[in-house]
């Protein structure tokens, strides 16, 4: 039996969630198809009606599967100085030491950077995207460009990285608290 179209896109994003879940986990070249199919409850024959290959799969996650995106995109201000507010405040509290181990696993730029790196073209033109995506939806509604506000995303993403690779708690609460200064002081060059 053939599935609805808006069924077959429900059992796809079951798909990229799982995978993004894996791949942020425990990195793309340790999980395979049958690990990810298993994370979404399908069987490996499903993947090949939804992606054509790993690495297309790969390459969607990379561009697609960001919760700070998310939760940039769900910001409700309706003025510019609400929208800058709102960001700040989940900039705040992406670089918390208290939250870095929600975090990281959750944020596809932070944990998959370095594999988008030595990924293919295919998947560093999709991890580029998402974040001129991730800045643009930072932009919006402040009289900034995209490429201003770059940099705080990359900081914020490298810190979180960064601090996971430490395992001494000191030593991580010191990057992510000058990530956050530094953050800071990028948005406050564009704050209403």
């Amino acid at each position: 039996m053939r599935l609805k179209a808006e069924d077959k896109e429900k059992v796809r994003r079951r798909i990229l969630a799982s995978a993004a879940a894996a791949f942020r986990s425990r990195g793309i070249e340790a999980v395979t198809l049958d690990d990810l199919m298993k994370g979404a409850a399908l069987t490996r024959g499903a993947f090949y009606a939804h992606f054509p290959s790993k690495g297309a799969l790969v390459a969607d996650v990379l561009e697609n599967e960001h919760p700070l995106h998310r939760m940039l995109t769900a910001r409700t201000g309706s003025t510019p100085a609400a929208l800058w507010s709102e960001m700040a405040e989940i900039f705040a509290g992406y670089l918390s030491p208290a939250n870095l181990s929600k975090v990281y696993p959750g944020c596809t730029l932070a944990s998959l950077t370095g594999d988008a790196a030595r990924g293919g073209v295919e998947h560093r033109r999709a991890y580029a995207t998402a974040l001129d995506r991730i800045a643009s939806e930072m932009a919006r509604g402040l009289d900034a460009t995209p490429e201003a506000l770059l940099p705080a995303l990359v900081t914020a993403a490298g810190a979180v990285n960064t601090a996971q690779a430490c395992a001494d708690a000191a030593m991580q609460a010191v990057i992510l608290d000058g990530a956050h200064a530094q953050v800071r002081a990028i948005l406050e060059r564009v704050r209403p």
